[in-house]
């Protein structure tokens, strides 16, 4: 397996991950709680502090990598019994009909809303990530380092699988820490530098195409899907389920221009990813608004609008293809 980081060094803020330090939880009014879990979900570009300081001018916010928090949460509801009880008892988050609903309107936005019901869960998991975080002085790596997987079983087995080495894969990579490590370095490096990582695993020795007007899935979290569809999680193909496969996982470093152009995503927080089931939270390739070829998304075969959230519009599959390539070799070392 060869580990390929790819650096696009554009403008996008990464999605703010914060966690939230309370004086005293206990006192905090339940509607004001319920406001800063609102904004902290939102993903509009507003400084998440200022707005989060202006309710509660005692919290302080500290932020962390998505692939940090997401680590941390996943061991807490595997550890926590009042944390996977809710966790299981609330089910997957799932954006399909939501959205398949609103296509037609031109405006999808409201589709993506925090689900006010997950506030109590979101609590629960700051509260045991910022302890975590206290106690290793601040430092990501050291907190990942505290949360063993060993032994970890399912805790939602999925039905379904495709492949019946999913499950082995997912904790094989969720317990190789210097992979991990190396995923948090990429993602502080481009909060820095005001981009997204997105990730993806692939067997061959090139790079995926949209070739044949096919929509490519990346993970816009390295753990989205993993508690309730451990087969739409990335970090389940960041190894080949056979050593003799030729095989690539690609962290890429993506800015805003790349996104808009390129690629559709749900304004979706860790924690709403890690709980989600299905194709919409994911970040795809757009295609072009014509017949294709491939897998795509259930949705976008009722699509009947050409909106630009679904599709490249203004171009060709060759222009399509090539600022693919474009994103996906800058800086990449065969």
């Amino acid at each position: 397996m060869k580990l390929v980081l790819l650096f696009i060094c554009l403008l996008m803020p990464l999605h703010g991950v914060y966690l939230l330090h309370f004086d005293d939880e206990a006192v905090v009014d339940a509607d004001i709680k319920s406001e800063l879990y609102a904004r902290i979900m939102k993903d509009d570009g507003e400084n998440i502090v200022e707005a989060c300081k202006s309710l509660l001018p005692s919290v302080t916010l500290e932020w962390i990598t998505p692939t940090a928090w997401q680590v941390v949460a996943l061991y807490e509801m595997y550890n926590d019994q009042a944390i996977k009880e809710e966790a299981l008892a609330l089910g997957p988050i799932e954006y399909e009909e939501s959205v398949h609903s609103l296509i037609e309107t031109g405006d999808i936005s409201s589709a993506f809303q925090p689900r006010h019901e997950y506030a109590p869960l979101f609590f629960l998991l700051n509260k045991k990530i910022s302890e975590r975080y206290k106690a290793a002085l601040g430092c990501q790596i050291t907190m990942v380092k505290s949360c063993s997987f060993e032994g970890a079983q399912p805790l939602y087995p999925y039905a379904y699988l495709t492949n019946p080495h999913s499950y082995e894969l997912f904790f094989s990579a969720l317990k190789d820490t210097e992979l991990l490590f190396q995923l948090i370095e990429q993602e502080t490096l481009a909060h820095r530098f005001g981009q997204r990582v997105f990730y993806r695993g692939y067997e061959g020795s090139g790079m995926p195409t949209t070739r044949g007007n096919h929509a490519l899935s990346f993970g816009s979290t390295l753990l989205g899907g993993a508690l309730f569809s451990v087969e739409a999680c990335a970090l389940t193909y960041s190894k080949p389920w056979n050593d003799a496969l030729s095989w690539r996982f690609l962290a890429v470093r993506v800015g805003q221009e790349d996104i808009k152009e390129l690629f559709r995503i749900g304004p979706l927080h860790p924690f709403l990813q890690l709980l989600s089931d299905g194709e919409i939270f994911h970040a795809h390739t757009k295609v072009l608004f014509a017949p294709y070829t491939g897998y795509f998304m259930k949705i976008n075969k009722n699509i009947k609008e050409p909106l630009d959230y679904f599709f490249a519009l203004d171009t060709t599959a060759e222009d399509l293809e090539s600022r693919l390539k474009s994103v996906l070799y800058t800086n990449y070392q065969p």
